[in-house]
């Protein structure tokens, strides 16, 4: 593997000088359009206290997910989520009224969608590449980017709980902190490094004012 692991009994700690070659190790997949998925950030001992240890990024399975477009990786796990409801249903909050539901879930799903999109039409704006492993023409900072580095992602995950609300599904939001780790300990820091080597001490500004997700 490239790059010094650390169990996630770790929890603050974190081999930054790993990132490079973690990096390297997802070259291969450069070729593929992976754009309205990715945006910036950086491994970082986060204001936030959300820790950056993170599984073996190198291993196969992940290695596989980084095929799939970040969206579509929200899509699918919704999707198994739409099955165990139907397999093994939960039904946490069944009194709930559907009127209130579909109002709320509603405004969440909305509120996710234009953060996302908002995110990605600044993005395209910017004409900067969304690939992985392929070097920005620019550092996007502006827009949604002054309040968050991923605001895509965020915008994505805000979604996902408004369709889960508006179709009163619980296995879904119950799957969420899966991929929600993942993007945080696997995809980001593939981005992270590539916009560090790029733009170095300006994207390291950037990272200090900002946070990775809110």
């Amino acid at each position: 593997m490239a790059g010094t692991h650390r169990p996630f009994s770790s929890v603050r700690a974190f081999n930054a000088e790993a990132i490079p070659r973690y990096a390297a190790s997802f070259a291969g997949t450069a070729d593929l359009d992976w754009s309205a998925c990715y945006s910036f950030g950086r491994p970082e001992k986060e204001r936030s206290g959300v820790s950056n240890t993170r599984p073996d990024a190198n291993s196969a399975p992940f290695r596989l997910l980084m095929r799939v477009p970040v969206p579509w990786v929200f899509v699918l796990t919704y999707l198994i989520g739409v099955a165990l409801e139907h397999v093994w249903p939960l039904h946490v909050g069944a009194g709930a009224s559907a009127d209130m539901a579909l109002r709320v879930g509603a405004i969440v799903f909305t509120v996710g969608a234009v953060i996302a999109g908002w995110g990605l039409v600044t993005f395209r704006k910017a004409r900067t590449t969304t690939v992985p492993g392929r070097a920005s023409s620019r550092l996007v900072t502006w827009g949604p980017y002054r309040v968050s580095r991923n605001p895509m992602y965020v915008g994505l995950a805000v979604a996902y709980l408004g369709e889960a609300i508006l179709l009163h599904q619980v296995w879904p939001p119950v799957l969420l902190p899966l991929v929600l780790g993942y993007v945080n300990w696997v995809v980001i820091p593939v981005e992270e490094a590539k916009l560090t080597e790029v733009f170095g001490a300006e994207y390291g500004s950037y990272q200090r004012r900002v946070r990775r997700w809110l």
